[in-house]
C-alpha cells in the first residue's frame, strides 16, 4: 500500500522484516496519514479476513480504499484486496448492521494511547469503532454515548476491562498500557 506498512523494512543486517506492533507514535503518525483520504468516505462494506483482521471498504465519488484493522497489531489503508471469509462472522454482521452506509467523520488517537477511534455519523446517530493495539487487542463498537454494542473479545477474558452494554472507559484508556 501507499502507506508503506505492506512493504517489508530492512533491519541493520539487510534482512527484510515486517513491522510487528504499533507504538503510540506509530498510531499518531498513521492516524495523521490516513485521515485526509479516509475521512468523508462512506463505509460501503465490512469484511473479516480472520478472527483478528477486518477490512472496511470506504468510498466516495471517484475514490475507494480499504482500511485494514488488525486487533492488537496495526491499521492502515491498503489498495490490496485480501481474501475474505465466504461467510461473514457474527461480529462482522453486527458491524454491518450498525455502521454500513455511514460516513466516516473522524479518526483520532485516544489520548496518547495505542488505541484509535473511528467515528461514523454525527450527533446522536454516531457510532464509534475503537481499535485497541495493546496486549491482545480488541475491536469495540459503541453508540454515540460510548455504550458498548459489540466487542471482538468479551469480558470473560481476564485482560479485558470492558463488557457489552458497559460504557467504554475513554478516560482510563491511557492507563491500559500496563500489560
Amino acid at each position: 500500500g501507499r502507506s508503506g506498512w505492506d512493504q517489508p523494512i530492512a533491519d541493520e543486517a539487510g534482512i527484510a522484516m515486517v513491522k510487528s506492533r504499533f507504538s503510540s507514535l506509530d498510531v499518531r503518525a498513521m492516524v495523521n496519514s490516513i485521515r485526509p483520504e479516509a475521512v468523508g468516505c462512506k463505509l460501503s462494506n465490512v469484511y473479516d479476513v480472520n478472527s483478528k483482521v477486518y477490512i472496511l471498504k470506504l468510498a466516495r465519488r471517484n475514490f475507494k480504499c480499504f482500511l485494514l484493522l488488525e486487533s492488537g497489531v496495526r491499521f492502515h489503508l491498503t489498495g490490496y484486496q485480501r481474501d475474505k471469509n465466504a461467510v461473514p462472522s457474527m461480529y462482522t454482521m453486527k458491524l454491518r448492521k450498525h455502521i454500513r452506509t455511514r460516513r466516516l467523520t473522524e479518526v483520532r488517537q485516544i489520548g496518547t494511547d495505542r488505541a484509535v477511534e473511528f467515528t461514523f455519523g454525527r450527533g446522536e446517530g454516531a457510532f464509534h469503532l475503537i481499535l485497541e493495539l495493546y496486549v491482545t487487542g480488541n475491536l469495540i463498537l459503541t453508540d454515540h454515548e460510548y455504550t458498548i454494542l459489540a466487542l471482538l473479545r468479551g469480558n470473560n477474558d481476564q485482560n479485558s476491562k470492558v463488557g457489552l452494554r458497559q460504557t467504554y472507559p475513554l478516560e482510563s484508556a491511557t492507563g491500559l498500557l500496563v500489560a
